[in-house]
């Protein structure tokens, strides 16, 4: 591994479009740490575009990542739960559902936890 490397998320190891095209992922990785920049647009919802093809009841990932843009929502299995938006930086564990608040797309990075490698 070299001191320095710099990646553009245009020419990224792994790109990926959600389901009824709600969305895309780019993720570039560095060594064993991946970095994902993410756009999810309004409509999008885990349970209902990602749980069908990951078949756990409730997203069993854990995020960590800041948001540029748009708002989202998050509730636990616990019953806890947040809304999360632009400036914000945020912690989800395992055992979650999560959607695209209002009717702006989503944009942000994510260093654990993407869901774009799984699609």
């Amino acid at each position: 591994m070299t001191n320095i490397e710099v990646k553009s998320f245009d020419s990224a190891e792994i790109n990926n479009v959600l389901p009824d095209g709600l969305g895309e992922a780019a993720v570039v990785e560095f060594g064993d740490v991946k970095v994902t920049r993410m756009r999810i647009k309004p409509g999008w919802r885990w349970s209902e575009h990602i749980k069908p093809m990951v078949g756990t009841d409730s997203c069993q990932v854990r995020h960590l990542g800041v948001v540029t843009k748009g708002r989202v929502r998050v509730i636990h299995d616990d019953g806890s739960e947040s809304t999360y938006g632009a400036g914000d930086a945020y912690s989800v564990m395992p055992g979650h559902d999560a959607w695209v608040e209002g009717d702006e797309t989503v944009e942000g990075f994510e260093f654990a936890g993407t869901w774009a490698d799984k699609l």
